[in-house]
């Protein structure tokens, strides 16, 4: 299988990222999550970051942000890819993603890659792998999550159609194989990444303008929190008011 070399996702010094929440992040530093920061060194698996006006030290990982996928640990024949965790003797940019790699060839001490007709070996060690967003996670029954927060099954439904499952929400990876054959050098991830920043004018679920797709899927994202928030609202209002009138009846 070969393998797609990511480059979207290097981390480049003096640019704004978003910390995101992964396995084993310092909890004296957990407020930073979902917050914004400047990347000012790397040393190691650490980013020096600039928070607020002051130099704080976070996981590099937390940092890395990979389109369509997700760090999980798992064994390498389980994973859909990997990207370079830490700064390296091999020369290699920290952020660097790797796409699909030879599972068969590959164990716990090195990952092995088709690029470019050539079989290439990276150290498993400066390694995270990553996972599919579109990979779906086992079903929870509304009945079990309706025992757990007193809910109806049916209220639980409602709130799971209100927040979709993610990958719903994805863009569709197939492309016919007469495609394929036209424009047999596509990448299909540089090209959804170009779309999705590409100014034009686009409307949210509102009716509001934007000038990218990626700012239309924030402003929905905002528009769906909020639809979930006024319902949940409003199915607890509703609830308290049932329990309320048993007990005057």
């Amino acid at each position: 299988m070969v393998t797609t070399v990511y480059t979207n996702s290097v981390l480049e010094i003096n640019k704004r990222y978003t910390v995101q929440q992964i396995s084993k992040f310092p909890k004296a530093r957990e407020y930073m999550i979902g917050q914004q920061c400047i990347l000012k060194q790397i040393v190691g698996t650490t980013a020096h970051v600039m928070f607020t006006g002051r130099m704080c030290e976070i996981p590099i990982r937390a940092l890395i942000d990979v389109t369509g996928y997700h760090a999980q640990a798992v064994h390498s024949k389980n994973a859909d890819g990997f990207v370079v965790n830490r700064q390296n003797s091999l020369g290699l940019a920290v952020g660097t993603a790797y796409l699909n790699h030879n599972k068969e060839k590959s164990d716990s001490n090195n990952i092995v890659m088709d690029i470019k007709g050539k079989e290439v070996k990276i150290p498993f060690e400066i390694l995270t792998a990553l996972v599919s967003n579109k990979r779906k996670e086992k079903p929870i029954k509304s009945e079990k999550i309706a025992e757990k927060t007193g809910f109806t099954p049916v209220m639980v439904e409602v709130m799971g159609e209100l927040l979709a499952p993610h990958e719903n929400r994805e863009d569709n990876d197939f492309i016919p194989a007469s495609i394929k054959k036209l424009l047999p050098g596509v990448n299909l991830v540089e090209l959804r990444d170009l779309l999705r920043t590409e100014e034009d004018v686009w409307y949210d679920m509102e009716g509001n303008d934007h000038k990218t797709i990626a700012e239309v899927d924030k402003a929905n994202t905002k528009i769906r929190n909020r639809i979930f928030k006024d319902r949940m609202i409003a199915l607890s209002a509703k609830r308290l008011s049932d329990d309320w009138d048993k007990g005057h009846d």
